[in-house]
C-alpha cells in the first residue's frame, strides 16, 4: 500500500490499498491527524465490505472502536454547535429585536440538524445491514449484540435530541427499544455486572431516561443498581477490561452526584461505604469512589480506548 498526503487531502487510496487491513491502518492514520472525515470513509468501507459468502460483517475489537470513535468524532463538534445556536435564538427572541438575525440562526440551526441526522441515520443503517446478527452462545457474538444494539439506541437518542414533533416520538421510542433489546439480551446470557459494554448500555440508557423522557427516579434506580451490582464483584473484572469498567463506574457516580445535587439531596452517604481494592502481581490499586471530584461536563480523560476524545453531552456524561 503506498499513501500519502496532498495538499490538505489525502489522496485517494482506494485502487491501491490491497486489503480491508490497508483501510483499517488508514482508519488509524486519520484518526491520530484528526481527519475524522477521512477516518468515517475508510471505516465505513471495512463496515460495509462483505467477505465472499458472508452475510454479515464481524468487526474486531479495535475496528468496532474505530467505527464508533469516527462518527462520534464528527457528530460530537455539531451537537455542540446546535445547542449553541438555541441557546443564542432563544436569547435573541427574548430581546424582540427583528434584526433578520433570529432568522440567520434558525437557517443555520436547520442545516445542523440535516447534517447530524445523515450521520444518525447512517450509522443506523450500517449497523441493521451489516454488522447486527442472530446472537449465539459464543461470548464475543452476545458482546457484539449488546453493542451495536446500544449503539442504536444512541444515534436515535441524539435525533431525538433535536428533531421535533412525530419525528421526535419516533426517535425516542426507536432508542427505548434499542436500550430494551440490548438489555434483554443481557438478562438472556447472564452477562456479568461488570462487563464493560454493559455498564455502558446503563449508563447511556440511564442519561436517555433521565434527560430525553424525563423519567428521572428511573434514570437514577437503573443508574444506582448498575454502580451497586459491579462494585459487588468488582475483583472479578478481566486485567484488559479493568480500566474501561472503572472508568465507566465512576461515569455512573457522576452522574449521580449530579442528578441528586439537582434534587438538592446528597447520595455521599451511599457511596462513602465503597472502597474498591483491586490486587495486582506486586502491587495493589487502590480507588475509593467517594474521593473522584465532581464531573466536569464534556470531560472523559484517562479511557482506555482511542474513544478517549469523545466528547460527552455537557450535563451527564455518556459514552
Amino acid at each position: 500500500m503506498s499513501c500519502r498526503m496532498r495538499g490538505a487531502h489525502y489522496t485517494d487510496c482506494r485502487l491501491i490499498m490491497s486489503s480491508l487491513q490497508d483501510y483499517v491502518k488508514m482508519a488509524r492514520i486519520a484518526e491520530l491527524a484528526e481527519r475524522f472525515d477521512d477516518m468515517k470513509d475508510y471505516i465505513f468501507h471495512v463496515a460495509t465490505t462483505l467477505p465472499e459468502g458472508a452475510s454479515s460483517i464481524h468487526l474486531t475489537a479495535e475496528e468496532r472502536n474505530l467505527f464508533s470513535v469516527a462518527y462520534k468524532a464528527l457528530l460530537s463538534p455539531k451537537r455542540s454547535a446546535w445547542r449553541n445556536l438555541v441557546s443564542l435564538s432563544q436569547k435573541e427572541q427574548e430581546r424582540h429585536d427583528n434584526t433578520g438575525f433570529t432568522d440567520c440562526l434558525e437557517e443555520a440551526k436547520k442545516g445542523l440538524e440535516e447534517e447530524m441526522l445523515s450521520l444518525c441515520s447512517e450509522v443506523i443503517d450500517v449497523v441493521n445491514k451489516y454488522l447486527l446478527v442472530e446472537t449465539d452462545a459464543n461470548s464475543e457474538s452476545i458482546d457484539d449484540s449488546m453493542y451495536y444494539l446500544k449503539l442504536e439506541g444512541d444515534y436515535y437518542r441524539y435525533e431525538a435530541e433535536f428533531l421535533e414533533g412525530e419525528a421526535r416520538s419516533d426517535a425516542v421510542k426507536h432508542a427505548q427499544e434499542k436500550y430494551e433489546q440490548a438489555l434483554k439480551v443481557s438478562d438472556a446470557n447472564e452477562v456479568s455486572s461488570v462487563n464493560s459494554t454493559l455498564l455502558s448500555l446503563y449508563l447511556n440508557y440511564s442519561v436517555f431516561l433521565y434527560e430525553i423522557t424525563d423519567q428521572k427516579e428511573l434514570a437514577i434506580k437503573l443508574a444506582s443498581k448498575a454502580f451497586d451490582d459491579a462494585i459487588k464483584i468488582l475483583d472479578t473484572i478481566p486485567e484488559k477490561d479493568y480500566k474501561e469498567s472503572t472508568l465507566i463506574l465512576q461515569l455512573l457516580q457522576d452522574n449521580l452526584r449530579l442528578w441528586s445535587s439537582e434534587k438538592e439531596k446528597s447520595l455521599s452517604p451511599v457511596f462513602n461505604k465503597h472502597a474498591i481494592h483491586r490486587h495486582q502481581t506486586g502491587r495493589q490499586t487502590d480507588l475509593i469512589w467517594a474521593s473522584f471530584p465532581p464531573s466536569r461536563a464534556c470531560q472523559r480523560a484517562g479511557h482506555a480506548s482511542p474513544a478517549s476524545q469523545h466528547p460527552t453531552r455537557c450535563g451527564s456524561a455518556c459514552t
